[in-house]
């Protein structure tokens, strides 16, 4: 697994909540939800995290695709979990695991990817949470945000993120 994805991971658990029992008081969430695309099909069980840029708080919101690649934001910070994220402009990364006898990861595992020894099988300009994925901006009333990605950097995506990948220096 990539070195990288071993921070995401780390990120995550923060985003989802695992570091602690209660956190700080969260800002006003709106209701996002949406579809993932991979090359213009549905990204599916893969865990989308929105990473807040600019001037935009919070600590960052997650979700979890399912079989049509369809997903419901969350932001937590220990035990206090809530639905949506907060409006403003954000980088989004997926990841999507395989365990080493080549079966999915389990979105609902209780037991991390680094753990079961699985491998992320996205390209890094899709999950690297340092330099990768692409932007969108969660509107004032939330609603449906779309996350389209390529799997060839360059190829398309959101402004300024060709491809849907590396962010720039």
């Amino acid at each position: 697994m990539h070195y990288r994805s071993y921070l995401g991971i780390g990120f995550v658990c923060c985003v989802v909540g695992c570091a602690g029992s209660s956190g700080p008081v969260l800002p006003k969430t709106v209701p996002v939800k949406g579809v993932v695309t991979l090359d213009g099909k549905p990204l599916t069980n893969a865990m989308i995290v929105f990473i807040p840029t600019g001037s935009t708080t919070g600590i960052g919101s997650s979700g979890y695709t399912d079989k049509d690649g369809k997903f419901e934001l969350q932001t937590a910070s220990g035990s206090v979990k809530t639905p949506g994220a907060p409006p403003g402009d954000y980088r989004v990364v997926a990841n999507k695991f395989k365990n080493p006898d080549g079966t999915e990861f389990p979105a609902d595992s209780k037991e991390g990817p680094a753990t079961s020894r699985a491998t992320e099988t996205l390209p890094m300009h899709i999950s690297d949470y340092i330099q990768g994925g692409t932007r969108a901006t969660v509107p004032a009333a939330g609603g449906e945000v779309p996350i389209a990605f390529v799997s060839t950097p360059g190829a398309g995506g959101a402004p300024g993120m060709p491809g849907g990948g590396m962010m720039p220096r």
